[in-house]
């Protein structure tokens, strides 16, 4: 059990009562573990599935990103934005399956302001995962779709459409490598090929 009230980052965190985490023989058994701030929730649960063991379930909601940020990193302008979103996973012994929707709204990195952020992504098998990702506000609309084949050849299947981009908020992620970007970039893409060797196609 985790006491009733958790300090992350300098912030308090309360927790209920009946909080648990049961880990029998190494392995985890059950768990059902709530942290709240304020209208921030973080919440891992189990259920029973058709595998030996249990699928775990975690939510997020009205989750402050540049919290989460600061706690992996010292400067917490790293990222910022509200989280909401869930994800099951399943069969995570074996051979583990996802199933997971991420909605950041506001998102914020490195002080550029992208937009909202969506993001499903899910494994229907053990070495097949599909992707969909939306990025829309602050002068971008961009999607990209499509499956990574872990077992292929050529495992990238994904289509980038960008109806902008638009470049100056690229600017703070470029460093000091690029200044005053304007404009914006257009066009429909294919990403074939490999990581090692991308296969990019389009206008």
């Amino acid at each position: 059990k985790i006491h009733r009230e958790l300090l992350l980052n300098k912030q308090k965190w309360a927790v209920p009562a009946d909080n648990e985490i049961a880990v029998t023989a190494g392995r985890l058994k059950d768990a059902h573990l709530s942290l709240t701030n304020g209208q921030q929730q973080l919440s891992l649960t189990t259920a029973a599935d058709s595998s030996n063991t249990p699928a775990i379930h975690i939510k997020l909601q009205q989750l402050n990103l540049s919290s989460l940020t600061s706690i992996m990193a010292t400067d917490s302008a790293l990222a910022g934005g509200i989280v909401n979103g869930n994800a099951t996973i399943s069969n995570w012994e074996q051979s583990p399956l996802v199933d997971a929707a991420l909605q950041i709204d506001s998102l914020r990195v490195m002080q550029a302001l992208l937009g909202d952020l969506s993001l499903k992504a899910a494994n229907s098998s053990a070495n097949d995962y599909t992707v969909d990702l939306t990025l829309k506000g602050d002068s971008n609309n961009i999607r990209l779709q499509g499956a990574y084949h872990n077992k292929s050849d050529q495992p990238l299947d994904f289509k980038l459409q960008l109806q902008p981009l638009y470049l100056p908020s690229l600017e703070p992620l470029a460093g000091s490598y690029v200044k005053q970007l304007t404009g914006d970039v257009q066009g429909d893409l294919t990403i074939g090929g490999s990581v090692d060797k991308p296969r990019i196609l389009g206008t």
